[in-house]
């Protein structure tokens, strides 16, 4: 009679993932996933005021150390009482996480912007220009990225930068981008998070 094959131990609990960073955070979906979420910018400055809310449906699919998946975000911007509303450009991205350890996880990506929006820029509205903070232009818009990430005393800290190119022709929009977060998962499936 064969011995009994002893369970395989369970995997931790972890806490859940970033917002705005989720794409280039060290972390990966073990299967399928899909998620909707929501930000509000509030904006004041050189004269302008505007309220920008961002909803955005998510979904990837990971195993071990690699995923890939899509973010596709519904803006909503109001600058004192003029709003607009629109679909944001979609956003694709991969990443490998080749580097695991008890210390530290890491590894890069890359996120490309397909162009699926209405430009904000081009309509001709005066707070146009302040959603472009957040959001892309018409454009592609190619970021390599590098991330890593920790645990420590059950918190998760993740962080990635990257060099964002648009297609546009000039370097005005090209730039830095980075994202430092941290989350903590309080019971399944609540978790805090911040960034």
């Amino acid at each position: 009679m064969p011995a009994p094959v002893a369970a395989a131990p369970e995997e931790p609990a972890t806490a859940g993932r970033l917002f705005s960073g989720y794409a280039g955070e060290a972390a990966v979906t073990n299967g399928i996933a899909g998620e909707i979420d929501s930000m509000y910018h509030s904006y004041d400055e050189f004269g302008y005021s505007a309220d920008l809310v961002t909803t955005q449906a998510r979904l990837s699919y990971g195993q071990g150390m690699w995923e890939v998946g899509a973010e596709l975000p519904f803006i909503y911007i109001d600058d004192s009482g003029t709003s607009d509303t629109q679909l944001g450009n979609l956003n694709l991205y991969g990443k490998v996480l080749p580097i695991k350890t008890d210390l530290i996880t890491a590894g890069g990506g890359l996120q490309v912007s397909a162009p699926t929006s209405n430009s904000l820029l081009d309509n001709g509205d005066s707070f146009n220009w302040i959603a472009n903070e957040w959001t892309p232009t018409d454009d592609w818009g190619f970021t390599p990225f590098l991330t890593a990430g920790t645990a420590l005393a059950g918190v998760n800290l993740r962080a990635n930068i990257g060099y964002q190119v648009w297609d546009t022709g000039t370097a005005a929009y090209d730039n830095v981008t980075y994202n430092i977060g941290a989350t903590y998962q309080v019971c399944s499936p609540v978790s805090l998070r911040t960034e």
